[in-house]
């Protein structure tokens, strides 16, 4: 059989190609239009639902991280809170009852070294070393040795804390103190303190 010839001739008069060459490139034009606008769309949707659940995964990771540091620095305020036993922090829930804590330190020391508390006010919180210290302001009358007690109470006492600045003036005038008294001083100083960690409710 010369098959050349069957694929050369003509199917009719007008030269089209033979009804079984028809039906072949017909059904591969309807299989390309399938594959470009059924299948290949069906793809890229699954590709792009793959990249997106990744995506979500690799969401999904990170807050798990994020709350995996947040138990581990809760359980070591728990701890740190715990460790506060010993007294080294202002205790306090708010920054209010931290601030009044301090300056019910400082008018306890002040009694204590005897001498007379002319002001005691807040100074606004500060940052060191990424702590927040609360601090106040005391204002006190006394002798030279009423004074360095108060010091050495407030810098080796608890809590734990810091002098920040201290003025210190004598209250005695150019011809001395009178006779049978000691040497009276005005002090302010600016003492700070860190509040104990709060674990978040």
């Amino acid at each position: 059989m010369n098959w050349r010839a069957l694929l050369a001739r003509p199917s009719a008069a007008n030269g089209l190609p033979r009804p079984e060459i028809r039906f072949w490139l017909i059904n591969g034009l309807i299989l390309v239009a399938l594959y470009l606008l059924v299948v290949q769309p069906i793809r890229a949707a699954l590709a792009n639902g793959e990249d997106a659940l990744a995506e979500r995964r690799a969401t999904l990771a990170r807050y798990a991280s994020v709350a995996a540091q947040a138990q581990r620095i809760e359980s070591f305020a728990k701890g740190v809170a715990a460790r506060n036993d010993g007294g080294q922090f202002i205790a306090g829930d708010n920054d209010g009852l931290v601030a009044a804590n301090l300056q019910t330190r400082l008018k306890s020391a002040a009694d204590g070294a005897k001498v007379e508390v002319r002001s005691l006010q807040a100074l606004p919180s500060k940052t060191a070393q990424g702590s927040t210290l609360v601090g106040a302001r005391l204002e006190v009358t006394g002798t030279i040795e009423a004074v360095r007690a108060l010091v050495r109470d407030l810098e080796g006492g608890r809590p734990l804390l810091m002098i920040g600045d201290a003025d210190l003036r004598s209250q005695t005038n150019i011809w001395g103190a009178p006779e049978g008294k000691e040497p009276q001083l005005e002090a302010a100083i600016d003492v700070f303190g860190a509040a104990a960690p709060r674990s978040s409710r």
